[in-house]
């Protein structure tokens, strides 16, 4: 195990925490009340300048067949530096709690660490204006981890983010990458205020994608700029050292289902409204889970995206034996301000 260095950087990512059922060990006593929650960071090499970084820009300027002038864009090299970063492995890392420390697990071969977690309340306690509980780093005291503590009931907005919020052109190729590594990120018409009226209701925001971690800032920077509300990140994880430059264009069902099925079981009283779109697998992931969870999901609203096909027999396949007034396609976010069900 090692320490963190001075040229490393490390990256806490948004979580969510649930209240421990006080039938579990807090007995009737509130000062024992305890928070479970996932933390989530990745820990990389922050040098700019390296002959290995100079070869991988070349390598994927080459990929994406950019020419000389797209691949010196600050953009461009912004995003292409997080993916080229060198991950840093067995690094162990700490939370600064009350007068004394959590001691997180080390980052594994990718950089990342994941850890589950128990946060006493008297440490941790909700903060009134629904803003996150920041959890310094005693390595790297002006990062902090954020924690959103949920209450036990209450509305969930699970949202994707390619096409549903963001403008990414996912099934076009050519344009997906200029939007991923060239482009300012655009938001979808109308969503940002969609967001934020359900945001002032009282919801709760989970941003679940396939897009990679490595994107993160640039897609927190987005979502702050547009004014959409802040929330719990859940993306994927993805090394191009494990992978194809095609595996990151690929939609596995598996993540995006793995994380839903979490959020179920750390707040099996919330209601959850699942947004995405019909370009990729949201209409078969949501459909499954509102079949299997016809208790905690109360709303599923897919945008629908140009060029998709979502058929009769698709949407028939995709929400068969889910109530018709559960799920429903929109095109223009103005159509389904009245979908955030009773907090």
């Amino acid at each position: 195990m090692s320490t963190l260095s001075e040229v490393e950087r490390v990256v806490f990512f948004p979580s969510s925490g649930s209240l421990v059922a006080e039938s579990e060990e807090s007995g009737s006593d509130p000062s024992r009340r305890e928070w479970r929650t996932p933390i989530r960071a990745r820990v990389f090499d922050a040098k700019e300048h390296s002959l290995k970084r100079r070869v991988g820009l070349l390598v994927l300027r080459k990929t994406l067949g950019l020419d000389r002038e797209e691949a010196r864009t600050a953009i461009f090299l912004r995003r292409a530096r997080a993916f080229l970063a060198e991950d840093s492995s067995g690094v162990e890392l700490s939370l600064r709690l009350g007068s004394g420390y959590l001691r997180l697990s080390a980052s594994g071969r990718d950089g990342h660490v994941l850890d589950h977690v128990r946060l006493p309340d008297r440490f941790v306690a909700p903060a009134r204006d629904g803003s996150p509980v920041d959890l310094p780093c005693i390595e790297r005291p002006s990062v902090v981890c954020p924690v959103w503590l949920l209450a036990s009931e209450g509305v969930s907005v699970v949202t994707d983010i390619d096409d549903t919020i963001k403008v990414s052109e996912v099934a076009q190729r050519r344009q997906l990458l200029r939007n991923t590594f060239l482009r300012e990120y655009a938001s979808v018409d109308g969503m940002p205020d969609l967001y934020r009226q359900w945001s002032i209701a009282g919801a709760s925001f989970h941003y679940v994608s396939n897009t990679p971690w490595q994107l993160y800032d640039s897609l927190s920077e987005f979502l702050r700029r547009d004014g959409f509300p802040s929330g719990e990140f859940r993306l994927r994880r993805f090394r191009w050292r494990d992978n194809t430059f095609l595996d990151f264009f690929r939609s596995p069902e598996e993540h995006k289902i793995a994380a839903l099925e979490q959020l179920f079981e750390a707040f099996p009283r919330r209601r959850f409204v699942l947004v995405g779109d019909t370009g990729e697998r949201d209409p078969e992931v949501y459909g499954r889970c509102a079949r299997e969870r016809p208790g905690q999901v109360a709303r599923v609203l897919l945008r629908r995206v140009e060029g998709a096909s979502f058929d009769t027999a698709r949407a028939e396949r995709c929400f068969a034996r889910v109530p018709a007034d559960v799920w429903r396609v929109f095109e223009r976010a103005d159509e389904v301000t009245d979908a955030l069900p009773p907090l």
